[in-house]
Formats: C-alpha cells, structure tokens, sequence
C-alpha cells in the first residue's frame, strides 16, 4: 500500500513537470512570435520611410530641373536695322529699312536727324533732298537703331563768263567798248500751267474725276491743299489732282517749292504717303496696296512730283518727262 500511494505521488510529480514545461514552450514561441511581429512591423514601416524618402526625392529633383518662365519672358529680341549705311546717288533716290526684334504690338517710327539732306517716312522709306549725311533712329518701345545716310552727287554748276577754252589753253575774250550794264533777265516758267498739262495728259481716267486745279479758288481746293499738308507759303507753283473720298488712294502732286522749302514739301508729302497707309490697313486692302506703292521724289529741275495711283511706276515717269521737258 506504502509502495502504491509512493507511485502515485511520482506520477503526479512528473506529469505537473511535464505541464510547466509545455507552458514554457509555448510562452516562449509566443514572445517570439511578437518579437518576431514587432521586427516585421519595423520593417513595413522603414519600408514605408524610404518609400517616402524616394518620393520625396523625385520631386526635389523634378523641381530643381523645371525652367524658370520669369528668366524667358525677361529676354528680349534686339532691335536692328536691315541697313547700318547707305548711299543715295541723287536728289529723290530712295531705299526702305525694315526693323527686325520689334516685339509684337510695339510702335515703330522713324525720324532723321536731318531732313535737309534725307528724309523718312513711318514705313522706313528714306528719300534724298541733296549731299550730306543724315542718321536715320528707328525706335520701338525703349529701344532704339540708327542707319547713317550718305547722299553724294555732283550738283550742276551754272556756267560764268569771262575765258574760253581752246586746245587746252585759255584764251581771255576781246575787250568790248564799254556799254551801259543792262540786267539779264531770266526766262520765266509758267510750272503752273507745264504741271497741269503734264498731269492731265498722263495722269490717267482718274484725273477726269477728279479735276487738276493751280490756285485754292474754293473751299474743296483748300480742304485737298490742307490734307496733303502742303502751305501755300512753301510753293512758288503747283498742281494738283486728288481724291477727298475715304474709298480710294489717289493723288497726282506736282510743286515747284519756294526757296529754302523743298525738304519741307518733300516731307509733307511723304506724311500724306504714311497717313493714306494707316487709313487703308484695316479697311480697304487693295488701296493699302496703291499707298504702298506711291512714289515721290525730286525731278532734276527742283520739283517734287507725288504719284498715288494704279500703275505709278508709268504714270510719274510719263510727267516727269513732260515736266522736264517743259
């Protein structure tokens, strides 16, 4: 009986051993599963840092390479001139400068330092008075280009008495009985009446409507004189032939300016040329046309011939050739 209850006491003993060994166990696999837990949560989220990280890094990047527009819209094109220089060879030759880098919706005008010797006008057109030199400023907005002006050419020289030349030597004239001095008197040139046959011989169908008049006799001739910008004070003679009409491009302008007034009438004219442009841009594009094609210049006996009107090229030389030889 002693020996049986020693056995059961022993297989007791044994069987709590075993239990508080298996709880051990599984404490242990239990706190390794939360260690093991804990590291993975650990990793998911350093996972989750250097994925931010990486974000992070790729947008510093996009934004340090993206161009910056403020550092664009501050460069600005240069403004030039299609010439530097030029030389113009006689009294109402002509040539255009065109401006390059005019940024879009800035006014370009034109001036000459010296309207006596070239002038110009809003389209670039420079003209020819007589020899000198003029600097041409073209300006758009706060910038500026210039093109200096060259015109070289002989002018005539009247003839003086007093020798002749014979084989290369200079023989003086016989004297002569001494004569009471008599003035010479020039020969006097209605250009009045030699413009007005030029002009309606070779002026074209649009001279019937538009009759040539020499004197503001009326109102319309004063109204034609003051749209043209021409002051009577600045004319020795003239004729003239234009439309008041809004709806067509057409004058036939033929001066003779009065002394010291030729650049002045010169430039009057072309300041008809450039207004006729700007009111035909936007509203009549075939007489844009004809105004841009006008012509004006010097003949070589001192008159200024203006020619807006279909075929001008014919047209000026055909009075310019009737104006001289008259």
């Amino acid at each position: 009986m002693k020996h049986r209850s020693y056995a059961l006491l022993l297989a007791a003993a044994l069987s709590v051993s075993l239990l508080a060994g298996c709880g051990s166990q599984n404490n242990d696999q239990s706190s390794s599963g939360a260690s093991s837990s804990s590291q993975s949560s650990q990793s998911v989220s350093s996972g989750s840092s250097m994925s931010t990280s990486g974000s992070l890094s790729g947008s510093a990047s996009t934004s340090a390479s993206a161009p910056d527009a403020s550092q664009e819209e501050n460069q600005q094109a240069k403004l030039t001139l299609s010439h530097t220089s030029l030389t113009l060879t006689s009294a109402g030759a002509s040539a255009t400068l065109k401006a390059d880098g005019v940024p879009s919706g800035t006014k370009v005008t034109f001036k000459s330092g010296n309207t006596a010797v070239a002038t110009v006008d809003g389209n670039g057109k420079v003209v020819a008075v007589k020899p000198g030199t003029a600097k041409i400023t073209v300006t758009a907005g706060d910038q500026k280009a210039t093109c200096v002006v060259t015109c070289k050419w002989e002018e005539s020289k009247p003839s003086t008495g007093g020798s002749t030349t014979t084989g290369g030597s200079t023989a003086q004239k016989p004297s002569q009985p001494s004569q009471p001095s008599q003035p010479e008197q020039p020969v006097q040139k209605n250009w009045a009446s030699i413009y007005s046959s030029a002009i309606n011989a070779h002026g074209g169908e649009m001279v019937g409507y538009n009759p040539v008049f020499t004197k503001a006799e009326t109102s319309m001739d004063s109204m034609i004189l003051q749209s043209l910008g021409l002051n009577s004070s600045d004319m020795s003679a003239f004729a003239v032939s234009a439309s008041m009409m809004n709806t067509k491009a057409y004058a036939i302008v033929a001066v003779m300016p009065a002394e010291g007034k030729q650049s002045a009438v010169l430039q009057a004219l072309q300041n008809y040329i450039a207004q006729k442009q700007s009111e035909f841009e936007f509203y009549l594009p075939d007489q844009k046309v004809v105004a841009d094609a006008a012509k004006v210049g010097v003949l070589s006996n001192g008159t200024v011939l203006l020619v807006m009107n279909e075929g001008q090229d014919a047209i000026y030389s055909a009075i310019a050739g009737a104006i001289q030889a008259g």
